[in-house]
């Protein structure tokens, strides 16, 4: 449901203009139902209230359509709200806040439409807020997700993806479906659930895996060595966590007998508890390859919480208006009889009288960038955690529990209970502008052709990119122990990629990547005390924590232009079982060129800092010449750009770069090198350079002179 104000949003002719006139139509709204005002005042209570801005302005809120800029052919349209509210403001790259239109038709509307908009645009005088119902069947939604219809639902949406989905059959054909993890909760009485051993006990269908945060407080009910007898008998259902209890009734409700949970089915203490987690983390791959579903606890910061929550009801209902704002294909189907009624604008379009115009409009499906896909997971405690990334990637399916609703995810589609179907007037589910579900399992099955290994080095599509994707979202994430579990706990997912590439991987990169996987950069830099341990080399991604940046360059796939040759790659590995994990040793061995930074001529650019790095341009408004980025932080009052003992070690040329600030047209991307001492012709990586080819083109070009060194 939509207020009068929102209504009318869809009926004037132009595309932008005042919203709400203060924030207290905005609550009235809300309160009443309206889906888009609601969406706001959740984004309020989300990260705080601006009160001077909120009873100072007028009008409160101002709106613009526009198309989506990524799919600008697409027929996809969003809407941008503006105000001096800090929480409202969306005029920068923040992308929460908007209002997505996924659109279908052009389409007849029903008979309550008309009576509908006219009344909605009699309200705008002197009721705004007013939200009336539509002709439409609202569904039944439960007021919590806890409620059996919701498993229901999540029942409906298991079966038909065993049952119908083939692609998620073949994405998956390395499955084993008789694979049994060592040990396993049986559910055949829900709440008396009992622990069962593998190689004792006869286990006889498919299981469901959780995923949840363990949360500060692991004082929760785990397996030990003393307890394991009397969990094989029967685990108490009152001692376990609320979260370990939503997930055995989930369970239980979507037809599976089995569940595995990590904390009571892997040994958490006792003198066999070592053992047994070095022989459980070996198999973590296969327990989530061959579950049936993944049931994902999101939004719990630790088992206590629970899975299940109350909801407002009203803002599950599905939300959609008859439009006559947008045009469909060689067809004007704006809508022009709402003149008289819209006190605001005079202007309504008058351009078209041709009944058919008038008779046809777009059907919008309204949806909250904050609350209506999977970016609204992203900020979930679960999502912040590097070990369940892997858990998410390799499961076959995702039933995943957010703050206020049950979302599904397969190969096939990602669609939640917003709406549960997809989307209304079409076949399609609910795909949020660029996001395909489980994209890594299909490029993993594309990359499988032959015709995708062609120019294995700098050929980024689909496999190189997908990785790069796969290293961003792992290392935004947060681990308790970084320098012990950095590359451990991305083991699963690269034993993944290792059994298509059949390539040697070293310390977070693939042999078969290399130059290309080399140019990686950390913008934002997390604090941390100096590294305890030895993590990885200095070439690899692997040494920072922060986010890694490395599909933001654009390669020529069929033409590379390569200055360097990869003489040999080796790493020393802590565990030579292990050859996924940890290492205690690298080198690079590299024959290239040497370009002193110093020799670089800046005479004619300014220097400016960005983040953990410099940029030179000729002016502030003029394209960039060179950017740097250094791998260790750079002290805040440093203003120059250090240059002594800083060498630059081309590694091509690359169509173009988006590293912001962005600049277009070919660039030179180099390591940035410092020596190490007392070792000759050693280095160590401290960063990465790009240099537009029209800034020192022919000094970072130049082939006389190669050198054969190595980087530690």
């Amino acid at each position: 449901m939509l207020c009068a104000m929102c209504i009318s949003m869809f009926h004037r002719s132009a595309k932008q203009g005042f919203h709400h006139e203060s924030f207290e139509h905005l609550e009235k709204a809300a309160d009443m139902g309206c889906r888009i005002c609601l969406s706001f005042i959740l984004r309020r209570e989300a990260l705080g209230p601006d009160v001077e801005n909120e009873t100072n302005l007028y009008p409160f809120l101002r709106y613009k359509f526009q198309a989506v800029p990524w799919f600008p052919e697409d027929g996809r349209w969003m809407i941008r709200f503006y105000s001096n509210a800090k929480w409202v403001d969306t005029d920068h790259v923040d992308l929460f806040g908007q209002i997505q239109l996924h659109m279908s038709g052009p389409l007849q509307p029903p008979d309550w439409h008309n009576k509908l908009t006219d009344l909605a645009f009699q309200d705008l005088g002197d009721r705004p807020w007013k939200v009336r119902k539509d002709g439409s069947t609202p569904r039944i939604v439960a007021k919590n997700t806890g409620a059996v219809s919701v498993s229901a639902q999540a029942k409906e949406w298991l079966e038909k993806c065993r049952r119908t989905h083939a692609i998620c059959r073949s994405v998956f054909k390395d499955r084993d479906n008789k694979w049994l993890p060592r040990r396993l909760i049986d559910l055949i009485q829900p709440t008396s659930p009992r622990l069962l051993q593998r190689n004792m006990d006869a286990i006889d269908g498919p299981y469901a895996a959780v995923s949840h945060c363990w949360g500060k407080d692991t004082s929760f009910l785990q397996l030990t060595q003393d307890n394991e007898a009397s969990f094989c008998k029967e685990i108490s259902w009152d001692c376990l966590p609320k979260s370990f209890q939503h997930s055995m009734i989930t369970c239980h409700r979507t037809g599976l007998r089995y569940i595995w949970i990590d904390s009571l089915c892997i040994m958490q203490s006792g003198s066999n508890a070592t053992e047994d987690w070095k022989v459980q983390a070996g198999e973590m791959r296969n327990v989530y390859l061959n579950c049936t579903v993944n049931i994902s606890i999101d939004h719990s910061p630790g088992p206590n919480n629970g899975a299940y929550v109350e909801r407002n009801p009203n803002f599950m209902q599905t939300c959609q208006v008859y439009s006559s704002l947008f045009r469909s294909k060689g067809k004007n189907v704006q809508f022009s009889s709402y003149r008289s009624h819209d006190p605001q604008s005079s202007a309504l379009d008058s351009s078209s009288e041709d009944p058919d115009n008038i008779s046809l409009m777009m059907l919008c499906n309204i949806h909250s960038f904050d609350s209506d896909n999977r970016f609204a997971r992203e900020k979930l405690p679960l999502s912040t955690r590097a070990w369940v990334l892997q858990e998410r990637l390799l499961s076959p399916r995702v039933l995943h529990f957010t703050k206020d609703r049950i979302s599904w995810e397969c190969s096939f589609t990602s669609v939640d209970e917003y709406p549960p179907t997809g989307l209304t007037g079409t076949d399609e589910a609910y795909d949020p502008f660029w996001y395909t579900p489980f994209n890594m399992q299909l490029a993993l099955e594309k990359a499988e052709e032959p015709a995708e290994k062609a120019n294995p080095g700098w050929n980024i599509l689909p496999l190189l990119f997908v990785w790069s994707e796969v290293i961003n979202s792992y290392t935004r994430r947060e681990l308790t122990y970084p320098d012990k579990d950095k590359l451990v706990a991305f083991s699963a997912i690269t034993d993944r990629f290792s059994n298509i590439l059949n390539s040697a991987y070293h310390a977070g990169l693939f042999q078969c990547h290399l130059p290309a996987s080399l140019a990686w950069v950390c913008p934002i830099l997390k604090d941390r005390p100096a590294l305890e341990e030895y993590r990885a080399p200095s070439w690899s991604w692997a040494k920072l924590d922060g986010e890694i940046h490395c599909n933001f360059i654009h390669w020529n796939p069929t033409k590379p232009d390569c200055f360097l040759t990869i003489e040999s790659v080796s790493t020393v590995l802590s565990d030579t079982s292990c050859p996924f994990e940890q290492v205690i040793g690298g080198e690079l061995r590299i024959r290239g060129t040497l370009v002193p930074l110093v020799e670089l001529d800046f005479a004619c650019a300014e220097i400016g800092r960005i983040l953990n790095g410099w940029v030179a341009r000729e002016h502030e408004e003029s394209d960039v010449h060179f950017h740097i980025y250094f791998d260790d932080k750079i002290p805040e009052e440093q203003e120059t750009l250090p240059k002594d003992g800083v060498l630059l070690l081309p590694i091509g040329q690359a169509l173009d770069i988006a590293l912001p600030p962005v600049f277009e047209g070919p660039a030179v991307i180099s390591l940035v090198l410092k020596a190490v001492e007392k070792c000759s012709n050693t280095f160590k990586r401290i960063g990465l350079a790009a240099t537009a080819v029209t800034f020192e083109s022919k000094r970072l070009n130049r082939d006389e002179q190669y050198d054969t060194i190595t980087i530690l």
